[in-house]
């Protein structure tokens, strides 16, 4: 639609920015999730909806490999 492909695209958010599109993308949409795990009674499946991740296990893998622990043991570990 604007006439560049997705690779120029990528290549130029990465010389912009030093970060993979990819990456920013998950990043951002940790972000987010931390925040509604925090402070939200969305269970740990809408979030992931919520942030656009579909598979409830691989959001879980993307929110421990991020903060180093599940988003679950996150919440259990609130004051």
């Amino acid at each position: 639609q604007v006439g560049m492909s997705p690779n120029y695209l990528g290549n130029l958010f990465f010389q912009q920015t030093g970060e993979r599109f990819r990456d920013a993308l998950i990043r951002l949409r940790m972000e987010r999730a931390r925040e509604l795990v925090l402070h939200s009674p969305l269970k740990i499946y809408e979030i992931a909806q919520q942030v656009g991740i579909q598979n409830p296990q691989y959001f879980s893998y993307l929110y421990q490999k991020t903060y180093g622990i599940t988003p679950a043991q996150m919440r259990r570990n609130l004051p």
